[in-house]
């Protein structure tokens, strides 16, 4: 049975209006006419001014909406298409692989050196196809950093900016994808985005949330191989290698950097490598009754520096959405 919707909303209690009472006083003739008038005057004010019952501070400002969770459940019974604006952070609630975690670094770091901004007109890979970019930032169905686009032309993309009823941007039908930042081959001219006017809200907290992506510093964790002999130092160097790199090893196999350091049974210095595609090893990053790093039965290996040959492309590859 599905789970009710959940929604957290903060409420503000109704401020009681004063009212004050008189003995009543014999009328005087001369003042009824008087009074009639006050009244009128009085029921006229009362019928333009804002209502103190449903807005306490007299203000017209409207109401923020209540966040939801972007749970399987509470997306699942969406009835009509809703901002993601409306979803707390963070959108992808998975906890990330290693792998995942420095692609999805990777990406930052790539996203700063391209300062791609919304509105700009870049070039893809695939068939040289040219689009406007509209969206940057998380999503709630894939990990990591995404670029939101507009493809030119009809029919060239998937959605109008929404997936699963949630709406990142909007585009034209069919006209909306999802890449990641290396899936752009370059921009093509740097224009301002004028956002349709239902869709300036969300598009303001978009452009403060890319501001915020541009800020962030990149943390280097860059593997010391001051204890490797000199020779592979030099030839390691150039590669920047981090955990959650892809590498290849002997043989062309390819596989995911889990571990770098000592281990208890050599001297060596040993990497912790976790096999993509079909290649198959020996453990599950477990050496004797020591877990160096963790990955499924008969995936992982460990290697000397002598078998990490360069940084391989990555098999984690996904998208377009």
């Amino acid at each position: 049975e599905a789970s009710p919707l959940t929604i957290t909303q903060s409420t503000t209690d109704n401020a009681p209006t004063a009212t004050t009472t008189s003995t009543p006083e014999k009328e005087h003739p001369e003042s009824k006419q008087q009074d009639e008038d006050s009244s009128l005057q009085s029921a006229n004010s009362l019928q333009s001014a804002p209502s103190l019952k449903n807005n306490p501070s007299g203000s017209s400002k409207k109401k923020k909406k209540p966040t939801m969770e972007p749970t399987a459940e509470n997306i699942a019974q969406l009835k009509k298409t809703t901002p993601y604006t409306r979803f707390s952070t963070p959108l992808y609630a998975t906890p990330l692989s290693v792998a995942e975690r420095k692609k999805s670094k990777d990406d930052l770091r790539a996203l700063q050196k391209l300062n791609i901004q919304i509105g700009y007109v870049i070039q893809l890979k695939t068939k040289n196809q040219k689009a406007t970019v509209k969206y940057i930032g998380e999503v709630h169905f894939v990990y990591g950093l995404v670029i939101g686009l507009e493809v030119a032309g009809n029919g060239n993309g998937r959605h109008a900016g929404e997936v699963d009823k949630i709406k990142y941007f909007d585009g034209k039908v069919n006209g909306g994808l999802f890449v990641r930042v290396d899936d752009i081959d370059k921009i093509l001219e740097k224009k301002k985005y004028k956002a349709n006017k239902k869709f300036v809200d969300v598009h303001k907290e978009t452009m403060q949330r890319v501001s915020q992506l541009m800020a962030q510093e990149y943390v280097n964790e860059e593997l010391d191989l001051s204890e490797l002999s000199k020779k592979e130092q030099q030839r390691l160097q150039r590669f920047h290698f981090e955990i959650g790199d892809v590498v290849e090893v002997d043989k062309g196999r390819k596989g995911i950097l889990h571990y770098y350091g000592k281990v208890h049974w050599t001297e060596d210095i040993i990497f912790g490598v976790e096999f993509l595609g079909g290649a198959t090893g020996k453990y599950n990053g477990t050496y004797g009754d020591v877990q160096y790093f963790e990955c499924p039965e008969k995936r992982g290996m460990f290697f000397t520096s002598a078998n990490i040959r360069k940084p391989a492309a990555r098999l984690l590859s996904d998208g377009p959405w």
